[in-house]
């Protein structure tokens, strides 16, 4: 009995000595200044950061990293650089945390300290985070006007990691180095035929090295070119961070319940967050517009009517997704004329193939065969030249010829024709449509200048 009674005594005094010591560490843990939320965030994206840091009882790299990387995507700078600290020195080995880290360094004006942030990140890493890690330290390298070292920490990034190879072959172009550029451009052509970004280098690359063909050649491809190629990863760094918190989390429930074919839910989850959250406009301006939008393709017309007021009249912000919701609201009504007008404005400000088809069924209820037939081929249009920039030749011819039965003397739809047939080889025909462009409209620049270069081409396999 006097052993079990000295064992109890022992027992509780160890979990008085616990209980002690844990109270202390949580008396002693850090108070984090609460970040003025009201002026910047959306009242539950505000709330919940107010209250994350009472998620934790004691200090910890997880404590310091959740809200580092909170206050980092929510642009407290100086907050999430505080935490990222104590995160980095509390856990040396946690990769992700020094490259947020860096992030919020590089945001505060402290190029050299993010550099090298990077850099120790990069050389204690491998794989995918390594590259990111080494491509901005060369990015923070040519902020402080340093090429060389900057150059050396792309190439530690890889050849897979296409933004360090853009930028390896734009230093190299911009020195004067073009030939040597070529493999890389060659490398970047590959994976993103049609990107922006590499046409335009490639363009400054022909041009260095006198290739005047390839100039002409490059240029007329950024007619078409998209920007494919993303030259900065920190969206997809934010976005899954942001998701986490308030509206921006709510948004990304109603946008997989409308890609899971539940559009009205998600049109209902979309307007429940108007209602609920009296500083939405503090974290995204187009919240009304895009709930009215979910409620239109949901088919509940007059739900999204005061949305639509409250965004194009209260706000005194239209849009051309809200014009043309609007006038989706109207024809739901029977009223033409406004609905009219609503798609005029929304023309005006973003002309796409939709609109222009929805302009074109409306104009042949309202008797005006003229713009039901001008309005069908610019929709044809957009939809051939959507084509030609996904490489979808063949389609885009049959689209474009579709067009011109409709109105021969359409004169863009014969200078894409003429894109189109230099695209697939059929030079004869590309001269033709170019020259019918012309004879339409004699100052079409791009057609002239597109029919010169094929001439100054014919003449150069002549003579050769």
């Amino acid at each position: 009995m006097i052993a079990l009674r000295r064992f109890l005594l022992a027992a509780i005094g160890f979990e008085l000595l616990a209980v002690a010591i844990l109270a202390g560490r949580r008396l002693n843990a850090t108070h984090v200044a609460p970040p003025p939320v009201a002026q910047y965030n959306d009242a539950t994206a505000g709330s919940e950061l107010l209250s994350l840091p009472h998620r934790f009882l004691f200090d910890g790299p997880a404590k310091w990293r959740r809200l580092g990387e909170a206050y980092l995507v929510y642009g407290y700078f100086s907050k999430a650089d505080a935490c990222l600290r104590r995160g980095v020195a509390d856990d040396p080995a946690a990769i992700e945390v020094a490259i947020a880290h860096g992030f919020v360094l590089e945001r505060l004006g402290q190029i050299e300290e993010a550099a090298e942030v990077f850099r120790r990140a990069a050389l204690r890493s491998k794989g995918p985070l390594a590259a990111t890690a080494w491509h901005h330290v060369g990015r923070n390298h040519l902020r402080l006007e340093q090429p060389d070292p900057a150059l050396q920490a792309f190439e530690r990034a890889g050849d897979d990691h296409f933004p360090s190879v853009y930028q390896r072959a734009k230093w190299l172009i911009r020195e004067g180095r073009a030939l040597e550029a070529q493999p890389l451009l060659s490398h970047l052509a590959d994976n993103f035929p049609n990107d922006l970004h590499v046409w335009q280098l490639q363009a400054t690359a022909a041009a260095q090295l006198g290739q005047a063909g390839q100039v002409a050649a490059a240029r007329d491809a950024l007619e078409l070119a998209v920007p494919d190629l993303e030259l900065d990863d920190l969206d997809s760094y934010f976005k899954p961070i942001r998701e986490r918190f308030g509206l921006a989390r709510g948004i990304e429930a109603a946008v997989r319940q409308q890609h899971a074919g539940k559009r009205g839910l998600a049109a209902d989850l979309m307007e429940q967050l108007v209602h609920d959250d009296p500083l939405w406009e503090n974290s995204y301006l187009l919240l009304l517009q895009d709930a009215a939008s979910m409620q239109v393709q949901a088919g509940n017309f007059e739900a999204a009517a005061p949305l639509l007021d409250r965004q194009i009249n209260a706000q005194g912000f239209p849009t051309a997704i809200a014009w043309e919701a609007l006038a989706d609201v109207e024809l739901s009504r029977d009223r033409e004329q406004p609905a009219w007008q609503a798609l005029q404005h929304a023309e005006r400000m973003l002309p796409n193939p939709n609109l222009h088809f929805k302009m074109a069924e409306l104009a042949k209820r309202l008797g005006d065969d003229a713009a039901y037939d001008r309005h069908l081929c610019r929709a044809g249009l957009l939809v051939s030249v959507g084509l030609l920039r996904s490489n979808r030749l063949e389609e885009a011819r049959r689209s474009l010829r579709g067009v011109l039965t409709l109105d021969p003397n359409m004169s863009d739809a014969w200078y894409f024709v003429g894109e189109t047939e230099s695209r697939l080889g059929q030079i004869a025909q590309a001269r033709a449509a170019y020259r019918r462009c012309l004879t339409v409209d004699p100052d079409h620049g791009r057609a002239q200048i597109a029919l010169d270069r094929l001439t100054v081409n014919q003449s150069q396999t002549d003579r050769n």
